[in-house]
């Protein structure tokens, strides 16, 4: 796409969070055990990179707020973003984050965005996913008029539910504190993140669960099972045609 498909710096920020009753493709996310090292690499390959964050959450409204062990840097786009995630500490997310390392260093986790973190809980439940309940997740970050909060909810669900990976939702709270325009221009000139492709033994019966999963439809297009969301898509493929 040419960059004026695409929102402007300035504006990014408020085109990220969908209207009621509708997704985005969020953000992608890799498992990396060494962020100096992936941040080196991603720096040589033209990207600007967000400074490191440790994350926090709150897994109830009545309890404090606390160490995830993890934290992470980030590739902001005008559309969605990458996420680069490292454990931090010995707590059961960093136990799960380890895990999926020792599988393979990448992408793990598939994120869409919702404007009501429990709706998207509401739907999970109704199509019998068992969501986990809503975590409240919080992250410091620097703006230029000094250090925010950056605030989230995250619905997500029982690792056999998506055995593809972490797949969940997100309703952004500050997405102005994440869009920021000093993050946004690229020397490779990446403008937006248009699809994830999902590498699968079964991709017909993996799309139609994702589409039970998103409330979405899916069709084949070009060979390969789509999910369009109001901002980008997921493709469904088998590993021949990955392989191709």
């Amino acid at each position: 796409m040419e960059h004026s498909d695409y929102p402007a710096p300035h504006d990014a920020w408020r085109a990220q969070k969908p209207a009621a009753g509708r997704l985005t493709l969020d953000h992608c996310a890799h498992f990396v055990p060494d962020i100096e090292r992936a941040s080196a690499a991603l720096a040589r390959l033209g990207f600007t990179l967000t400074p490191f964050s440790a994350q926090h959450h709150r897994m109830t409204p009545s309890e404090p707020l606390v160490p995830a062990g993890t934290g992470n840097r980030c590739i902001m786009l005008r559309r969605g973003y990458l996420e680069f995630l490292t454990p931090t500490a010995d707590t059961p997310i960093a136990g799960r984050l380890r895990a999926a390392i020792h599988r393979y260093t990448g992408p793990h986790l598939v994120c869409f965005g919702v404007a009501d973190a429990g709706a998207a809980h509401a739907h999970l439940a109704s199509e019998g996913f068992d969501p986990l309940p809503v975590v409240a997740l919080e992250r410091q970050i620097g703006t230029p008029a000094g250090e925010d909060t950056a605030r989230f909810a995250v619905v997500r669900t029982p690792p056999d539910k998506m055995p593809e990976g972490r797949i969940q939702f997100v309703e952004h709270r500050t997405p102005e504190l994440l869009w920021q325009e000093r993050w946004l221009a690229h020397a490779n000139r990446a403008v937006g993140l248009d699809a994830a492709i999902l590498c699968v033994a079964n991709p017909a019966a993996v799309a139609a669960r994702y589409a039970r999963f998103t409330g979405l439809p899916t069709e084949k297009h070009d060979g390969a099972w789509r999910l369009a969301t109001a901002h980008g898509a997921l493709l469904f493929l088998d590993p021949d045609d990955c392989a191709r």
